[in-house]
């Protein structure tokens, strides 16, 4: 599991390609308490992006919201990939603050070496929140900031994955600037982070080596705290 620590110059984010307006509209009111959202992607009832991102393809087909991302490499002096090739697909329907999240997310194909994450407080293209998990094992925590790119939990190793091609359930608490991750029902991850903010969700894929990530998601659940 790898993810370069350089400050990362390439966004390939479904808000830079087709949305950027979604991202700058005053926010609106946080979801009531109690209420949320399912969406079983039967259709794109809630606003998702689809579309082309750099070589990535995002869509909704066969009941799932699909996101098929090929590896991009550009090397710097040291030899070290300066693309973030982390593709999501952000709904612009509903926004959060304090929230419950499962969803069911599938690797398809493409390499284990991979990060399948959950986008939270996503009001700017370049300010967002990402839990992810990983194909061969592992999870982690990152925050992006505009050209600043940090890491709040590094990829650390969890027994809970089901690795390679095979569909795991992850759930997302986030209150008050905790946020506590499960997958297939155990805890694998606890953290703070900054001051919460309330936007949408977004869900999406990257790979960190060739040749890419297939990744699909279905079943979500998100209710207000």
């Amino acid at each position: 599991m790898h993810r370069s620590l350089l400050i990362i110059v390439v966004f390939a984010l479904a808000g830079l390609a087709c949305d950027f307006g979604s991202f700058l509209r005053p926010p609106a009111e946080p979801t009531p308490p109690g209420q949320g959202i399912v969406e079983n992607f039967d259709a794109n009832t809630h606003n998702w992006f689809e579309g082309p991102v750099s070589q990535a393809q995002v869509f909704i087909a066969d009941g799932v919201l699909h996101i098929d991302n090929p590896y991009e490499e550009e090397l710097d002096d040291s030899g070290n990939n300066v693309i973030d090739n982390f593709v999501f697909s952000r709904m612009d329907c509903c926004n959060f603050e304090n929230f419950d999240l499962t969803v069911e997310s599938t690797q398809l194909e493409g390499t284990d070496n991979n990060e399948i994450g959950i986008v939270f407080y996503a009001r700017e293209p370049k300010n967002f929140f990402e839990f992810a998990y990983s194909g061969d094992g592992f999870v982690a925590l990152f925050e992006y900031a505009g050209d600043d790119f940090s890491t709040i939990v590094e990829f650390t190793p969890v027994d809970a994955i089901l690795q390679g091609n095979a569909t795991n359930t992850v759930r997302l608490v986030v209150q008050d600037g905790e946020v506590t991750a499960y997958i297939n029902g155990s805890q694998v991850l606890n953290a703070d982070i900054s001051m919460p903010r309330v936007s949408p969700i977004g869900l999406g894929c990257g790979a960190f080596e060739a040749p890419k990530v297939h990744c699909t998601f279905d079943n979500l659940r998100i209710t207000q705290l």
